[in-house]
C-alpha cells in the first residue's frame, strides 16, 4: 500500500504532525522510501 494512501487522511492530522518520528522521517514517508506499514499495524482497509 502506497503512503500516499493513509497520509490522505492521516498526514494532516495534528497528532500525526507532533510526533517527532514522524517529523524525522516526512520526507522519506512522502516519498515512499519508509513505508507506514513498517510501523503500523493492521492496516485498516479503506472505507467506502
Amino acid at each position: 500500500m502506497p503512503n500516499r494512501d493513509c497520509l490522505k487522511c492521516h498526514g494532516e492530522v495534528t497528532s500525526f504532525l507532533e510526533q517527532e518520528e514522524h517529523k524525522d522521517i516526512l520526507k522519506e514517508l512522502t516519498h515512499d522510501e519508509i513505508v507506514c506499514s513498517s510501523c503500523h499495524n493492521p492496516i485498516h482497509v479503506e472505507q467506502e
